[in-house]
């Protein structure tokens, strides 16, 4: 019986020093994303000023519009030399970088999920000129927007 219980005893030994052992674990872990938080925090802490966030959401339910920088100040009052220092603090590109993006990002999903021409995605997407659109495509993805629609669609 001594015997039992000296083993119960060990047992119990055992289960603290596993529990204090994942403890520890735990707030090894905790630590280190505490660390990895302070590190990401100038990303995740910046906050983006209204009219930085209206802006962004103009462009993207207006990105088929001719936009110019112009255009931008104008409507949201601010002069050009702000919409270009805060797209760049904030975002690290220029609004037309952006705009260009969100154009192209449309017009690849168009060319992967529908049937329509060039000319159809590239003024469907705010594109000036079919010829532009093409240009501004490869010089971005390294293809020209008929071979992406091939290769991708053959699953290169």
């Amino acid at each position: 019986d001594m015997l039992a219980l000296h083993d119960v005893s060990e047992e119990a030994n055992h289960s603290k020093d596993i529990k204090s052992a994942l403890f520890s674990y735990i707030i090894y872990n905790i630590s280190r994303l505490e660390e990895l938080d302070k590190a990401l925090m100038p990303l995740n802490r910046k906050v983006l000023p209204p009219t930085l966030l209206d802006i962004i959401d103009y462009l993207s339910k207006n990105f088929r519009e001719d936009i110019t920088l112009n255009s931008l100040s104008k409507k949201f009052f601010v002069s050009k030399a702000w919409v270009i220092y805060n797209f760049k603090r904030y975002l690290g590109v220029t609004p037309i970088d952006y705009l260009l993006t969100l154009r192209l990002n449309r017009a690849k999903t168009e060319l992967l999920t529908t049937e329509k021409s060039i000319l159809e995605i590239s003024s469907g997407c705010g594109f000036s000129s079919p010829n532009y659109f093409s240009l501004i495509f490869k010089q971005k993805e390294g293809l020209s927007p008929t071979s992406f629609r091939k290769n991708k669609k053959e699953g290169n």
